[in-house]
C-alpha cells in the first residue's frame, strides 16, 4: 500500500449507481458541498470530485477517499474495518475499568459531529443561567476537542492497520490518539507549516466543514484551552502514534512544574503567532492569577528561559516591562 496514493486507490470496482447509494451516505456528502442535486446529479458530482470513476465495463470504481468520508459501514471494507472513530470511557483516572466502549462504523464526515456530541455528553458539564437563558457549560472546550479530533482523523497513517482515531475519556483528562508519528516536532505544532499524509482527505474534510484551514485548527484549540484556564495539552509520540492529552480543570497551584513551563512556552507561541510578545501580565492572565502573584509567574518565566523554551525580547530589558518570545522565533 502506497500511503501517498491511498486516498485515490480503488476500494471497489464495477459498482452500480444503486450500489453506490447503498454503501455510502452520498446525499449527505453532496448536499454539504452543493445544493440542488438529483440522485443522477449526485453521481455526476462524485465523478467530478474524483470520488468515483467510470469502470471500463460499466458501473463505477470507488476510491478509498469516498469510503473514508462517506461509508455506511467501515467493517465492509478490507483493511479499513477498524478505522472508525473509537470512544472509550473509563471509570476514574486509570484504564483498569472501562465503563463504555463505542466502535464507530460510519465514514468520518457522517460520524464526526455524532462522535463529538458523544464525547461532550460524557465529559463533566453543568447547567448555568446566563442572561436569563439556561446554557450547558463543559469542563473541556468543545472547540478544542473538535479541532484535535479532526487533526487526528486527517493526519493518521493509513498504512498502520488495526485501529483508527481513538478517544479515551478519563475522570481528569481526554486522550486522543491516531496511528502515525507526528509529522512535525510536537513542540512546533502551533507555528510549523501544516503537513499531512492525506492531502485529498484534508481538503475534502475542510470543504465539508469538519476542519479549519490548514494549520489554524491547532492554534484555535490551544487558544480555547488557555481561555478556559486549563493545564496545557501534552503532545507525545508513543510508538508509531500521535497522542494528545487534554487535561481537565486544575488551578495554577495544582499544576506540576513541567505543566507550568509547558503552559508558558505554548502561551509565548500563541502570542508570537499574533505578532505579539509574552509578558508577566499576559502569562498571569493565562494562569488566572492576580497582580499579587507577580513573583510566582516571574519564577516560571525565569525557569522557562533557563531551559531554553523562551527567550527575552532584549537582553537588557527591565524586569517590569520585560517581553519574551519562544526559543525558535
Amino acid at each position: 500500500m502506497n500511503r501517498f496514493s491511498f486516498e485515490d486507490t480503488f476500494a471497489a470496482t464495477g459498482y452500480s449507481k444503486s450500489d453506490v447509494f447503498e454503501h455510502f451516505f452520498v446525499e449527505d456528502v453532496v448536499r454539504q458541498l452543493v445544493e440542488g442535486r438529483s440522485k443522477d446529479g449526485s453521481i455526476s458530482y462524485l465523478e467530478q470530485e474524483k470520488l468515483i470513476h467510470p469502470h471500463s465495463e460499466g458501473g463505477y470504481d470507488v476510491t478509498n477517499l469516498l469510503v473514508l468520508t462517506a461509508a455506511r459501514d467501515f467493517t465492509e471494507w478490507a483493511g479499513l474495518e477498524r478505522k472508525g472513530i473509537r470512544l472509550i470511557r473509563y471509570k476514574g483516572n486509570t484504564k483498569l475499568e472501562a465503563e463504555e466502549e463505542i466502535n464507530g462504523v460510519f465514514g468520518y464526515f457522517v460520524a464526526f459531529e455524532r462522535a463529538l456530541n458523544s464525547i461532550m455528553s460524557r465529559t463533566p458539564h453543568r447547567e448555568e443561567m446566563r442572561h436569563g437563558l439556561r446554557q450547558t457549560t463543559y469542563d473541556f472546550p468543545r472547540v478544542a476537542i473538535r479541532e484535535i479530533l479532526a487533526n487526528a482523523i486527517i493526519h493518521q497513517d493509513f498504512t498502520i492497520l488495526g485501529f483508527g482515531p481513538t478517544v479515551e475519556i478519563f475522570g481528569d483528562r481526554i486522550v486522543i490518539t491516531n496511528p502515525g508519528k507526528p509529522l512535525v516536532d510536537p513542540d512546533r505544532f502551533i507555528d510549523a507549516p501544516s503537513r499531512t499524509r492525506n492531502n485529498n482527505l484534508a481538503d475534502l474534510m475542510r470543504r465539508l466543514g469538519v476542519c479549519e484551514e490548514r494549520g489554524s485548527g491547532i492554534d484555535r484549540a490551544f487558544t480555547e484551552i488557555e481561555l478556559a484556564g486549563l493545564p496545557p495539552p501534552l503532545i507525545q509520540q508513543v510508538s508509531d502514534c500521535t497522542v494528545v492529552t487534554i487535561f481537565g480543570p486544575r488551578p495554577f497551584a495544582q499544576m506540576t512544574k513541567e505543566e507550568r513551563l509547558r503552559a508558558c512556552y505554548f502561551h509565548a507561541c500563541l502570542r508570537a503567532e499574533k505578532n505579539d510578545f509574552m509578558s508577566n501580565a499576559s502569562l498571569r492572565q493565562r494562569f488566572r492569577l492576580s497582580q499579587k502573584q507577580y513573583s510566582q509567574v516571574s519564577e516560571v518565566i525565569k525557569e522557562a528561559c533557563a531551559v531554553d523554551l523562551i527567550k527575552p525580547l532584549s537582553e537588557d530589558q527591565g524586569n517590569r516591562n520585560a517581553r519574551y518570545l519562544p526559543y525558535w522565533y
